[in-house]
């Protein structure tokens, strides 16, 4: 739960993801409740700065017969975003669900990325890969950097940052198994001719 989350993070500031999908199901319907319920739920406990990263999934931007709605539930969860990144738009909460407004100020919709699927015929890694690549890589060192990227430049005479929507793209520039293959085979073959002599 969250207060283990605040209470586990003991002066380091916590990585926080939304993963989902935009074309269907439950993240396109959901999203918005679930992640402003969840910048609540953070700031009550003291994590006011932690960022609250949405990874989201949509697919191709071309018309699929197989899935004719997905385009549509897409659109209607980023007109739904587009909303509540206006000034002044916040969060009503949810009375029914016992869900508490959210003031636009604190809006979690700053740090979406959008990962749109490969068009047919086309090579480039999947939205899962491309997310699970980047939230590794957030996590493992990358962070710094990633977050960085995130920052907006904002001109000295406008106070208010405009909406915007991020999409990323995780390209490899080398083969990792290349390039750990050259400083580790050495040890290794040290390791074999120990055992086989056994010194």
């Amino acid at each position: 739960n969250i207060e283990a989350i605040a209470s586990a993070a003991e002066g380091t500031t916590p990585a926080v993801y939304v993963v989902g999908s935009l074309t269907g199901g439950t993240s396109s319907g959901m999203y918005i409740d679930v992640v402003y319920l969840l910048r609540h739920l953070l700031d009550q406990v003291g994590l006011e700065e932690v960022e609250i990263l949405s990874m989201l999934a949509t697919s191709a931007f071309e018309t699929d017969p197989a899935h004719p709605l997905a385009l549509h539930d897409s659109q209607a969860a980023l007109m739904e975003m587009h909303y509540f990144l206006q000034a002044g738009n916040g969060y009503p909460g949810d009375s029914g669900a016992g869900w508490p407004s959210v003031p636009a100020a604190r809006t979690p919709l700053r740090d979406v990325y959008l990962v749109a699927d490969r068009v047919r015929g086309c090579n480039a890694p999947t939205p899962i890969e491309t997310i699970t690549d980047y939230v590794w890589s957030d996590a493992n060192g990358g962070g710094d950097l990633l977050s960085a990227a995130r920052k907006l430049a904002i001109k000295e005479d406008c106070s208010v940052t405009p909406p915007s929507l991020r999409s990323v793209g995780v390209v490899p520039l080398a083969d990792l198994r290349f390039a750990q293959q050259k400083p580790l085979a050495p040890v290794v073959v040290r390791e074999l001719l120990v055992r086989w002599l056994g010194l």
